[in-house]
């Protein structure tokens, strides 16, 4: 019986890559698929039958992520401590926080991180790039709904439940493609960049996201080999760099603890800002911080009325730290910091600029921690799981 258990774990060993790699990209498109209105608004018995095939895919996809965690730490490519002390973190903000998208970013991070972060890349760029290209068609062809969020702003959803959604999908695709690429930026794809970006930003109004994809594209177009490592990689900038995200998180805390509304100025830039500040300030104050978070209902720009007021947090760093805690929190800023450690000590400055700009805009928009959209939290897995297995990477830290 032993003797076959191991040649079936051998078996998944050799083709694991492949399973693991099909259900990351079956991962990233039918969980964006889920925001599509078509699965939102019909009654059919079609629309039945698609739900449910969805959800069984779905499942199946978790079986293999958790054949992929199993496989690994029998193989020892993951080490047990670091798995262990990453489900106790994610199992404890779920249990507080009531949202199990904590677990299933467990399980799909652990198993991505046993996959090479290229073949990662690829999945997220594939299925991005496809659910988009879909969901608009359809959107344009009147056979998903085109829904207008905001009158006032004229912000429509090109058929998606969030008006923002399309926008933040393309750019991710941007920053991804940016890291793909083996060849400088030629022309053809930098102005279809610019068209697609423009186009999507007529139809949601997503200004700061349009605003950060026109500054990527800049900067990767005519600066980012000029991006100079040698200057990066002194002591004192290594460490800056390596606790940016530390130092965002706490900045943004700060900057949102200090909003008063009885000042001109914070006034003002809260009207430029459509309100962050002001939202920001009353949801610290009225969740408060906890260790492992709590159960929160936001609502925003969406397509259905929740029984709560407007109360979107729109910066990553503050809603995610308010709804899971402060230790799942830290865990995860931990992940950005050990993956900026690594991409100064491989000088990729494709992956620098990417993740530097993801972390900034975090800031101003609510998707860094959305791990379908952001594949670098798998990346600081893989380091984070390196540095437990490997004495050597250890020293050079």
């Amino acid at each position: 019986m032993k003797d076959k258990c191991l040649q079936i774990i051998d078996w998944y060993d050799q083709r694991k890559i492949y399973f693991t790699s099909i259900a990351c990209f079956l991962y990233v498109f039918l969980t964006i698929l889920s925001w599509c209105l078509m699965f939102k608004l019909s009654n059919s018995i079609f629309n039945d039958i698609c739900v449910d095939i969805i959800s069984i895919i779905r499942k199946g996809v978790f079986i293999i992520f958790f054949l992929t965690i199993y496989n690994g730490l029998f193989k020892k490519t993951l080490d047990w401590k670091l798995t262990t002390i990453f489900a106790v973190i994610s199992g404890l903000s779920y249990w507080f926080s009531k949202n199990p998208e904590v677990i299933k970013m467990f399980f799909s991070i652990t198993a991505l991180s046993c996959l090479p972060f290229k073949w990662t890349l690829n999945d997220y760029y594939r299925a991005q790039k496809w659910i988009l290209l879909l969901v608009i068609t359809l959107a344009s062809f009147g056979i998903i709904e085109n829904a207008l969020y905001d009158k006032e702003r004229m912000r429509f959803g090109l058929g998606f439940d969030s008006s923002s959604t399309s926008a933040v999908i393309l750019f991710h695709i941007m920053i991804i493609y940016g890291c793909l690429k083996r060849k400088p930026w030629n022309k053809t794809n930098l102005y279809l960049f610019i068209l697609s970006s423009v186009l999507i930003f007529i139809a949601t109004n997503s200004r700061f996201i349009f605003g950060m994809s026109m500054v990527y594209l800049i900067i990767s177009y005519f600066l980012l080999k000029k991006i100079d490592f040698k200057l990066i990689s002194t002591s004192w900038m290594r460490r800056f760099i390596v606790a940016l995200p530390f130092i965002l998180a706490v900045l943004s805390f700060l900057i949102f603890i200090s909003y008063n509304s009885n000042n001109t100025i914070w006034q003002s830039l809260d009207r430029i800002f459509s309100e962050r500040f002001s939202l920001t300030h009353d949801a610290i104050f009225k969740y408060g911080l906890t260790l492992f978070g709590r159960p929160i209902v936001w609502s925003g720009n969406n397509y259905f009325n929740l029984p709560v007021a407007y109360n979107y947090v729109d910066n990553s760093y503050i809603k995610y730290l308010l709804e899971f805690g402060l230790l799942w929190f830290l865990f995860y800023l931990l992940l950005f910091g050990f993956g900026l450690y690594r991409i100064i000590k491989t000088k990729n400055a494709s992956y620098f600029l990417s993740l530097i700009v993801l972390l900034i805009l975090g800031c101003i928009e609510s998707f860094l921690f959305t791990n379908v959209f952001n594949p670098f939290m798998i990346y600081g897995y893989i380091q984070l799981n390196s540095w437990f297995c490997n004495k050597e990477w250890k020293r050079s830290f």
